[in-house]
């Protein structure tokens, strides 16, 4: 299916884009609040730990075979 596809791909990307941009960040430093956009009221630390749980399952339960 199309849509899957190019959905599972932008979930992808967000993956690995918030992966690089988190790299260098200590977890327990992560306390800024998004006031505005996509995550307006989540904090980085929330974002962060959706980025871990996404990476996490992507790897366990792979689509491919």
């Amino acid at each position: 299916m199309i849509i899957k596809s190019e959905f599972l791909k932008a979930v992808n990307e967000f993956i690995d884009a918030g992966l690089m941009h988190y790299v260098h960040h200590n977890p327990d430093d992560l306390t800024q609040v998004f006031m505005r956009g996509p995550f307006a009221g989540w904090s980085e630390r929330q974002v962060y730990d959706l980025i871990k749980d996404l990476d996490q399952n992507r790897n366990l339960y792979k689509l491919e075979p």
